[in-house]
């Protein structure tokens, strides 16, 4: 019986809280967000060639490691 009022209790509680949660003004929220746009090469930097550098080096860094137990 014991289990069952805290499961309720719990579920409850959780309710609650998700019932008073609002979304702080001045802050990025999800609703602002934009698509990337491609054309600009600063986006095309930051979210494309950046990661392929560093799984580069990472790959490279790792083989260095493996190679020279380090």
């Amino acid at each position: 019986m014991k289990r069952i009022l805290y499961i309720i209790s719990s579920l409850y509680f959780m309710q609650i809280g998700s019932a008073y949660a609002q979304i702080p003004r001045f802050v990025p929220n999800p609703a602002d967000n934009k698509p990337v746009d491609w054309s600009n090469p600063a986006d095309l930097i930051l979210y494309f060639v950046l990661p392929i550098i560093f799984i580069i080096l990472g790959l490279v860094s790792w083989k260095f490691r493996k190679k020279h137990n380090i």
